[in-house]
């Protein structure tokens, strides 16, 4: 298995995808409207306000997908979220997207690099094609990393399933620029709220996917992950696993084996500081799939762990 370096300190972003042959939203700018009670106004590098109920869905599908893998909720952090909402308009005035946008950059500001250093981010698009992403669409996104700029990295997915993550930000600037092309920018801010992982893991680790998986969290084409808790009290504990001698299995129950590939493990810390990924082909919804990895090196000791998915609808 190959180990993975990181260029940057958080996962590079996920990017909207352009319309195709047939505008399949033809009402963007209604939908991006609807998100706010004072509209933003980009070529004046003013972000508007979104509605609470925006921050309170997005807030809500993240603990849904938190909870499905057994962890406990996070809250959203009023007192942090100038700084997601900066970044995102400086995403959305650019048509660009960087976890380190440069003072030149339209409607820079210290609030807005910061928001964009701390963040899951997305966006990165200005188009007169440019899809409208739901709140839903987003966080899936984010876990399945799909569309990740670094290909083989999960970081958006790592950090949105720490367990020590207590609180979170949350930032989106959407509209049409004067030249009529539409733009979609947004962070959420996940790093800088740690907490003490409030009860056991069933397992001690923490896998996607998990369990009865709902379909619209999944893709095909993601990957498959795997991490390690090494303790609920001390975050840097979970440096100390190794995968460099693990074997990875996937069997369809009943069935035959399931080939994987591009196993990769790395210890950057995006969320929890240990995690391995790997594709399983073919994978089918509603069948069930049994994973083993074996020999995982957890502080010295050899450890095996197994679990079972299936995608629902």
């Amino acid at each position: 298995m190959k180990r993975l370096f990181a260029a940057l300190p958080l996962a590079a972003a996920c990017l909207a995808a352009p319309g195709f042959a047939q505008d399949r939203n033809l009402d963007f700018a209604a939908r991006a409207a609807a998100l706010y009670t004072e509209a933003p106004d980009i070529e004046q590098c003013r972000a508007g306000r979104l509605r609470p109920e925006v921050i309170t869905t997005l807030t809500a599908r993240v603990n849904e997908v938190r909870a499905l893998h057994g962890l406990a909720p996070v809250t959203s952090e009023p007192a942090a979220e100038d700084t997601a909402v900066a970044a995102a308009l400086v995403f959305a005035a650019n048509g660009s997207l960087s976890h380190y946008p440069g003072s030149w950059w339209r409607c820079f500001s210290e609030a807005g690099a910061t928001g964009a250093r701390l963040s899951n981010i997305f966006g990165g698009l200005a188009s007169e094609r440019l899809i409208f992403v739901s709140m839903d669409e987003m966080v899936t996104g984010w876990m399945t990393d799909v569309r990740h700029m670094n290909p083989g990295s999960i970081g958006h997915r790592r950090w949105l399933l720490d367990p020590f993550l207590a609180s979170i930000s949350f930032g989106r600037v959407a509209g049409i620029l004067p030249d009529g092309r539409r733009t979609d920018g947004a962070a959420l801010r996940v790093i800088g709220s740690n907490r003490i992982v409030p009860a056991p893991i069933e397992g001690g680790f923490i896998a996607y996917p998990f369990g009865d998986y709902p379909a619209r969290f999944w893709d095909p084409r993601a990957l498959l992950s795997f991490s390690v808790l090494v303790d609920l009290r001390d975050k840097t504990s979970s440096e100390q696993v190794d995968y460099a001698r693990a074997q990875v299995s996937v069997r369809q129950r009943g069935g035959s084996a399931i080939e994987v590939g591009r196993v990769s493990f790395d210890n950057n810390a995006y969320g929890l500081p240990n995690s391995l990924q790997f594709a399983a082909e073919g994978l089918q919804p509603g069948a069930t799939y049994d994973v083993a990895i074996r020999n995982v090196s957890v502080q010295g000791q050899s450890k095996d762990f197994a679990w079972s998915f299936r995608i629902t609808p």
